[in-house]
């Protein structure tokens, strides 16, 4: 049933939820299969990125529960990724203390994972491309952790604000292109928007 989904909260087992230093929901929000917003805490529980950013810094000032766009820094695979064997034997394959300091996320994020479940904790984001179609959960919490540290974050217009916008530039691209001729009229809007991106 589309309209019909389960949502369960799973500890995790008794080792790991004794010795953690904090515990957090994994869960995205997707919204026409795309996940763009993430919500920093649940029910009074943490996301995983936002316990992360707090065991890190200490601040516990974050918790909303209102959901944020994400602010991503491009396709998947764009942040920085080890893999396990790199993590289990550093001193045969990193840097010095390559650690040290640094928040660590661990999950799947091999794009040539086969199988029925290779896709389980994948998913579309705004960045998404045909080449590169989804983006690993894992990098997805290192990134809201990331928006966090840097205090990065996408604010929209409110909506009167952006509605008269959209009615300015409506009315200015109406009066400059009004005495153009018609060849002109349909160059001059591609010339503007390439300079604008230039």
């Amino acid at each position: 049933d589309p309209k019909f989904r389960e949502v369960r909260l799973v500890e995790p087992c008794e080792p790991l939820k004794e010795t953690a230093a904090a515990m957090g929901n994994v869960g995205l929000f997707m919204e026409k299969g795309v996940i763009r917003r993430a919500a920093l805490a649940q029910d009074g529980r943490p996301s995983l990125a936002l316990a992360a950013y707090e065991v890190a810094t200490q601040d516990r000032s974050k918790r909303s529960g209102a959901a944020r766009l994400i602010d991503y820094y491009g396709e998947g695979r764009h942040l920085e990724t080890k893999s396990y064997y790199q993590a289990l034997e550093p001193g045969q394959y990193l840097p010095p203390d390559y650690f040290a300091g640094q928040i660590v996320f661990v999950g799947a994020a091999d794009p040539a994972a086969t199988g029925p479940t290779a896709a389980k904790d994948a998913f579309s984001t705004p960045f998404s491309t045909r080449k590169n179609p989804l983006t690993y959960g894992v990098e997805i919490h290192a990134t809201i952790a990331a928006n966090l540290l840097e205090q990065r974050r996408i604010d929209l217009l409110h909506p009167a604000a952006e509605a008269a916008m959209l009615l300015l530039l409506g009315l200015d691209t109406g009066v400059v292109f009004i005495g153009l001729r018609p060849m002109y009229g349909v160059l001059a809007p591609l010339a503007r928007e390439a300079a604008r991106w230039t």
